[in-house]
């Protein structure tokens, strides 16, 4: 018999001595994934050999656990059934309650990801598993096997040959052509390093460390040149931003706000999809990771899809969870600290663009745009997710989370003063002309030295790979700047630049549809990378602002068709399954998607005339 009861779940959770050191975020997710279920006295709560797929929490009552017939133990306070929380196929012994049992059942799948947080937790389960049997010899316990994700791309093999075989090429193509011997070590590098990341054979940063240590070790420019990447502001933009967002997940804060919005939305489907969408947008800024963002809404997808007990794979479940989507991916190119790319854009302008696009500044050249693309995502939400469900939003749940997590704490406070100064600071960088690099590397060491960022947490939560990646991004241009190679480019590319001035309507169309056509088979920052290398030098000959060609390949190189192509939402689709079934229709969340390509070329244009009068263009 399963009955929902009031009782107090927040506490029935935290005083539970095994979830006692947990993290009180990842607790509070847990209460709303969890049953309170009432077992009459002679019900079995599990039988022997059944799928552990369900650890109890005893509120109230005794259960009796049996062996072969015979009576093990009694149990009265803790937990039954942890052979779930240690991973075994099946529960040991059967569970009879002796007098009605009042129990909190918490999900395998739920469990296992709050014990990822508190391995120690784990040892706890063990403990009090092995405690049921003191006076007897438990059975063989048999594990689940771990299934193994590694799978080699059949175009790797591919992708090696092509590395090796095409830099001799390219070798061997400009001796020819009399090309400096140092130009040509470099390009033949280059073209190698290229060929890595299109068919992904190792992880991205890894062949920007061998381009950086190649040029080094050819002696193709001085090494100040090589290592620039290292000492510019964008990579130390990019650490502090990092930083600073790692401080708002870990204190709480945005899991607060998460709650906040639930218990003030408005009762309806459209509310809860506005709320998710919002949630998104204030996530975008100060997160510079879309997969980190993904990351962090995929359990707040899930906690609210349960609230309002929308049906699995319907059409309301899958309008959250495209609001959900596109609030923390379609506006990343509208904020500068959104992705880590954008930083390695923004290291590609002419020293006097990046003065004038701080924070604020790109935010308000790219909000037509953003205006376009949310107008979009409303229109496209309506005809595609509307339905007749009504949300069942559990309020009570929403009261115990907030319970779990408590008042603000210090960390909470301190994280909320670090962006507001940050922001403050960048917004306010033309009166103290202080540089947004350094507002953001100032915040940072505050947050060290306020101790709310440790030693671990810099190792383990800043993205340092792809801070080696930015650094190895502005190499490639400060080298390739020293070699003469951008000014052979850009000459080669002239006629491309007649397009741009005189007709700038169907240069942007075929650039587009050069983008999407390119996206289809090499990776995002690729596309990103060697697009804006090619036209910025011709924009700025001319005559448009770099700023605005770049914009439009973030916003374009951003869009895709295929799940394939778009990291975050493989990210996204897999990580909203439960027991193998997704929280939505996928067919119908890529038919909206390829809608909001087309509102992505829209938006380029609507914002034509607004960018005239910034003088961009």
């Amino acid at each position: 018999m399963e009955t929902e009861l009031p009782i107090n779940i927040a506490d029935c959770l935290a005083q539970a001595p095994i979830l006692s050191g947990c993290n009180r975020q990842e607790l509070a997710r847990l209460a709303t994934r969890v049953e309170v279920r009432q077992i009459g006295a002679g019900d079995k709560l599990f039988e022997a050999n059944e799928p552990a797929a369900t650890a109890y929490l005893l509120c109230s009552g005794t259960a009796r656990l049996m062996l072969d017939g015979r009576e093990v133990t009694q149990v009265s306070t803790g937990f039954l059934g942890e052979e779930a929380a240690i991973n075994a196929r099946a529960y040991l012994a059967d569970a009879v309650a002796i007098h009605p049992l009042l129990v909190i059942a918490i999900p395998r799948e739920s469990l296992h990801h709050l014990l990822r947080y508190t391995p120690t937790a784990v040892s706890g389960f063990y403990d009090s598993l092995i405690n049921h049997y003191t006076d007897s010899q438990p059975p063989q316990l048999e594990k689940l096997e771990k299934k193994d994700d590694k799978q080699i791309s059949s175009l790797q093999p591919v992708g090696w040959v092509a590395t090796m075989a095409i830099p001799t090429m390219v070798y061997w193509y400009c001796s020819a052509k009399g090309m400096d011997s140092r130009a040509v070590n470099y390009l033949a590098v280059f073209s190698a390093t290229t060929l890595m990341w299109i068919f992904r054979l190792l992880p991205e940063f890894i062949p920007a460390i061998f381009l950086v240590l190649a040029s080094i070790i050819l002696g193709v420019v001085p090494t100040k040149v090589v290592l620039s990447g290292f000492s510019s502001g964008s990579f130390f933009m990019a650490m502090s931003v990092f930083g600073i967002g790692a401080v708002l997940v870990r204190s709480g804060l945005t899991y607060r706000i998460v709650l906040w919005l639930l218990r003030r939305s408005p009762q309806s489907q459209l509310g809860y999809q506005f709320s998710m969408l919002v949630l998104g947008l204030l996530l975008t800024p100060v997160l510079p990771s879309a997969n980190g963002r993904v990351a962090l809404i995929l359990p707040l997808l899930k906690d609210m899809k349960h609230s309002l007990r929308y049906k699995r794979g319907g059409v309301a479940a899958t309008g959250l969870a495209a609001a959900a989507f596109t609030g923390v991916g379609l506006f990343s190119p509208v904020f500068l600290t959104s992705k880590s790319i954008n930083f390695v854009v923004y290291a590609l302008f002419p020293g006097q663009v990046q003065y004038q696009f701080s924070w604020g500044y790109w935010a308000m050249a790219a909000a037509v745009a953003g205006l376009v693309m949310l107008l979009g995502h409303l229109i496209f939400s309506w005809l595609f997710f509307r339905n007749d469900e009504e949300p069942k939003l559990d309020r009570e749940r929403v009261l115990a989370q907030l319970a779990i997590i408590g008042p603000v704490s210090r960390d909470e406070w301190i994280a909320l003063g670090a962006i507001a100064l940050f922001f403050l600071g960048v917004l306010t960088a033309s009166l103290h002309k202080i540089h947004p690099p350094w507002i953001g590397l100032a915040v940072f060491y505050l947050l060290l030295a306020l101790g709310v960022f440790s030693k671990s947490n810099v190792r383990r939560d800043i993205n340092w790979p792809f801070l080696l990646m930015l650094a190895g991004m502005i190499s490639i241009v400060q080298t390739m700047s020293h070699l003469g190679l951008d000014a052979e480019i850009k000459q080669q590319l002239e006629w491309l630049g007649v397009y741009m001035h005189d007709n700038l309507y169907l240069f942007l169309l075929l650039l587009s549809l050069a983008i999407f056509l390119v996206r289809f088979v090499v990776p995002n920052n690729a596309t990103i990378i060697l697009t804006c290398s090619l036209f910025l030098p011709i924009a700025e000959a001319q005559g448009i602002n770099a700023w605005l060609i770049a914009f439009i390949v973030l916003l374009i190189s951003d869009g895709w068709f295929m799940g394939y192509q778009c990291t975050y939402y493989v990210a996204f689709r897999e990580g909203a399954e439960e027991d193998g079934v997704k929280l939505y229709e996928d067919r119908k969340m890529l038919l909206y998607n390829l809608c909001m390509n087309f509102v992505r070329v829209v938006a380029i244009f609507a914002s034509l005339p607004y960018w005239r009068e910034l003088g961009l263009l």
